[in-house]
């Protein structure tokens, strides 16, 4: 077995269909970002202590 397809198998094979989660504050199911159909500075921004 190859190390790419152990790897698909095992951590990321159960992380590919995952399109949304439940927020721990909300308690909302939210969408999660997918970077080939939003933009980054859509969803994402920088507060003025950069976190």
């Amino acid at each position: 077995m190859r190390l790419g397809t152990s790897l698909f198998v095992g951590c990321n094979g159960q992380k590919h269909t995952k399109t949304s989660h439940c927020d721990p504050e909300t308690k909302q199911e939210v969408a999660l970002f997918h970077p080939r159909q939003q933009l980054w500075s859509e969803h994402f921004s920088w507060n003025d202590d950069f976190t």
